[in-house]
């Protein structure tokens, strides 16, 4: 694991992945409060609005895999980060899906404790993480 934890490119692509799903689990901790106490929207809006903002985000990545040949950071990211580890592959899995999981959990109790119940926490939380993972990768690159 030593080894895993020594390679910037595993390191980096880890870290992106733990900071896109971070992203994703702070939208999901604090949208349907903010939504629900400062928009009005009501609990079954809210629930339509989910379903769709997950509908399209499903046809984006089908038609993005269609007509570009990848689709974002999540199913790109892992190959890069495990091939140079065929030996230890499951190993490099586990480490990987564990520091994606923590960057989401890290963000999400964050986000739940440190929440004014206005839209600025989440919108410097996504701001941040998107800031971060684009460092990450433009450094990632450097190291080829």
């Amino acid at each position: 694991m030593l080894i895993l934890l020594k390679s910037p490119i595993f390191i980096g692509f880890s870290l992106i992945v733990a900071l896109t799903y971070a992203s994703v689990l702070a939208w999901l901790t604090v949208a349907p409060v903010l939504l629900q106490t400062q928009y009005g929207i009501t609990p079954v809006k809210f629930g339509w609005l989910a379903a769709i903002i997950g509908f399209t985000n499903v046809i984006g990545c089908i038609l993005n895999s269609r007509l570009v040949g990848v689709s974002f950071v999540f199913p790109n990211s892992f190959p890069c980060a495990v091939k140079p580890f065929t030996n230890i592959a499951g190993m490099a899995a586990s480490l990987y899906s564990f520091i994606q999981i923590l960057g989401g959990a890290l963000a999400s109790n964050l986000l739940a404790y440190g929440n004014d119940h206005t839209a600025i926490p989440l919108a410097l939380m996504l701001i941040s993480c998107a800031g971060l993972a684009l460092m990450i990768y433009y450094w990632i690159t450097k190291q080829k």
